[in-house]
C-alpha cells in the first residue's frame, strides 16, 4: 500500500491541503475545532505518518542522531547503545546505528553515510585500529562532516571534538591493587595493542600498582 499523504487526508475530509497541513504540523491557524478533530481522526484511521526526512529538509533538523560503534555484539558497546537510545527517545530523537566491524576504513564510510542521511549530530566510538595515520584520516573525515560530534571512549583529548571516556589508568590501578590486597603476586595484564592509547594507559595503571607494592614487572 502507498504511504498516506496530506493530499490523501484532504481528499478524504473534503478540506484543503493547506488546512490539513496546518493542523497536522501544529502551526497557527483559524480552522474550527470540529474540522481539526475531523483531520486528526481521519489521519489516525488512514495510518498517516509524517515524512520526517521531508520535514527535516524544511526545518533543517531531522531529530536523528548517528552512532558508530566498533562491534555491537560486544556487551560494552551494546550497553552504551541501549543507554544512548533510551535517552534520545526521552528527547524525541531517533537513533541511526552503524557497526564499523572494528575497521578504520569502514568507520569513515559510516561517517559519510550518516551525514548523507542528514543527522543532527554524531556519537562515535573509534575502532581499536584507529590510531596513528588511520586516526588522522578519521579525524579529518569528521571535520569535513561538519556535524556536532562527541567521541566516546577516547583516551586522550581531541582539539576539535568533545570526548567522553573512562579513566583507564586509575581503573587498571584499582583492579590490580584489589588483586594484590587479596594476596596475589603473579598478576597478568592482557592489555591489547599497545599502540592504542586505551591499552597503553591500562598497562601504565597496572605497572603503577605493582611498583607501589614492590612487585617486579615481568
Amino acid at each position: 500500500m502507498a504511504r498516506t499523504t496530506i493530499r490523501d487526508i484532504a481528499r478524504a475530509t473534503g478540506l484543503s491541503i493547506t488546512a490539513v497541513s496546518l493542523v497536522l504540523n501544529e502551526k497557527p491557524h483559524r480552522i474550527s475545532e470540529e474540522n481539526c478533530e475531523l483531520i486528526r481522526t481521519t489521519a489516525k484511521k488512514m495510518h498517516y505518518r509524517p515524512n520526517r526526512l521531508a520535514v527535516g529538509l524544511i526545518k533543517k533538523m531531522t531529530h536523528t542522531i548517528g552512532l558508530i560503534v566498533p562491534d555491537i555484539s560486544n556487551s560494552f558497546f551494546s550497553e552504551i547503545t541501549k543507554t544512548i537510545e533510551d535517552m534520545l527517545i526521552k528527547q524525541n530523537f531517533n537513533l541511526l546505528l552503524c557497526n564499523s566491524n572494528d575497521r578504520s576504513d569502514y568507520e569513515r564510510e559510516c561517517v559519510n553515510m550518516l551525514v548523507d542521511n542528514s543527522i543532527d549530530g554524531l556519537l562515535f566510538v573509534m575502532s581499536s585500529g584507529t590510531h596513528g595515520s588511520e586516526r588522522d584520516l578519521t579525524l579529518e573525515e569528521l571535520r569535513y562532516a561538519g556535524v556536532p560530534t562527541v567521541v566516546i571512549d577516547c583516551a586522550e583529548p581531541l582539539a576539535d571534538f568533545d570526548t567522553v571516556t573512562a579513566d583507564n589508568e586509575s581503573a587498571a590501578f584499582e583492579a590490580t591493587e584489589h588483586l594484590i590486597l587479596l594476596g596475589h603476586k603473579r598478576i597478568a595484564c592482557a592489555a591489547g595493542d599497545l599502540e592504542s592509547p586505551t591499552s597503553h594507559t591500562r598497562l601504565c595503571g597496572y605497572q603503577k600498582a605493582l611498583k607501589k607494592y614492590g612487585i617486579d614487572f615481568d
